[in-house]
């Protein structure tokens, strides 16, 4: 598009170049240094514009991929755990009652926090009507020395990153309620107000009913 060389005008001569009939030199000359402003520009501005598509398409790629999470109606994956005493348990072998399914560390203070309000306020409410299954899983690749203290009992399994995977748990502590027939109806991340004391116990209330003789 811009090839065109600088023009000089001697006496009353016109010029026919890229195409266009009797165009002057002032116009000609215009044109060459449009496009030098035109080259420049496109040096210029060349890295940014290759940044900016480069974020574009990775923002693209990340929306197009985004990680995938459990959702409430899925079933819930079983899986064969061993608890403290090294007997294996497995979640479907626990679903005569529903459960409440916890992965958490006691070196968390907020998963400590969140079992406290487990065990203080479902329990006086559903004791011997669910099951709460506690999975301790790493923190920081790790287990601490740490360990609940609990006025209830619970089934307390000892779980891995394989584990973690499989029910995506990113943070912790994250919790599960699932019914009898093994389907997710709710879910939970961190230790909001107001989950345990509204909608588990609104979730208890309507499955203990589905169960009861």
């Amino acid at each position: 598009m811009c090839q065109g060389k600088k023009f000089t005008f001697k006496g009353d001569v016109k010029i026919t170049h890229l195409g266009v009939n009797r165009f002057d030199f002032q116009a000609l000359n215009i044109w060459h240094n449009f496009c030098i402003i035109l080259s420049a520009m496109k040096k210029r501005w060349l890295p940014l514009i290759i940044i900016g598509l480069l974020l574009i398409g990775g923002g693209i790629y990340i929306l197009g991929a985004r990680p995938r999470v459990i959702k409430v109606g899925e079933k819930a994956p079983d899986f064969v755990l061993p608890d403290r005493n090294g007997k294996r348990v497995s979640l479907y072998s626990l679903l005569d009652k529903p459960v409440i399914l916890v992965f958490g560390e006691p070196g968390c203070k907020a998963c400590v926090e969140f079992m406290v309000k487990l065990d203080t306020i479902l329990f006086p409410k559903f004791e011997g009507k669910f099951h709460l299954v506690s999975i301790r899983v790493p923190m920081y690749g790790k287990f601490s020395k740490r360990e609940y203290t609990m006025k209830h009992s619970f089934v307390y399994l000892i779980g891995d990153e394989k584990i973690k995977k499989k029910y995506i748990v990113r943070t912790i502590p994250a919790s599960y309620v699932i019914d009898t027939k093994g389907i997710i109806r709710a879910w939970e991340i961190g230790n909001e107000p107001g989950v345990v004391e509204e909608e588990f116990v609104r979730l208890l209330t309507e499955l203990t009913k589905e169960v009861s003789p």
